[in-house]
């Protein structure tokens, strides 16, 4: 996928009930409402772009109006840098629910030839990020 621009991949469909706990995140709220959602106004993708440098998550947003636009976010300008600046994305991310589970390289390797990818999962309410793959 791409926009002529950047190499973009793993891209995943954000679910209608998702994508309206998204765009009520202070980022997005200006940028539809539950009722484009629900008219097909507002579809959404979750992916893996290196638009910023490295392998970061972003959230494409389709207005089908005429003609069509998108809009893209980067995951960390919606849900802070803590949990998503500057890690690289190892794999797609997909929704769950309220959370966005995905495989990344967020925490260093603890010894040498040692895999450091490790799934997480982000709750897309409270923004709270949790390690679901056991450390060691």
């Amino acid at each position: 996928m791409t926009d002529g621009v950047n190499y973009n991949y793993n891209g995943q469909e954000i679910s209608s009930a998702a994508l309206k706990t998204i765009l009520k995140r202070q980022k997005l709220a200006s940028e539809g409402k539950e009722t484009d959602v629900n008219s097909g106004r507002l579809m959404g993708m979750v992916f893996v772009s290196e638009r910023q440098g490295l392998e970061l998550f972003h959230i494409a947003i389709r207005f089908n109006d005429n003609p069509p636009k998108v809009k893209v976010f980067c995951l960390a300008d919606v849900f802070g840098k803590v949990n998503f600046g500057g890690v690289r994305m190892e794999d797609s991310g997909c929704i769950a629910g309220d959370n966005l589970v995905y495989v990344t390289t967020k925490d260093p390797a603890p010894d040498l030839r040692q895999p450091w990818t490790a799934v997480y999962k982000t709750n897309l309410k409270t923004a709270k990020t949790d390690r679901l793959t056991p450390s060691g």
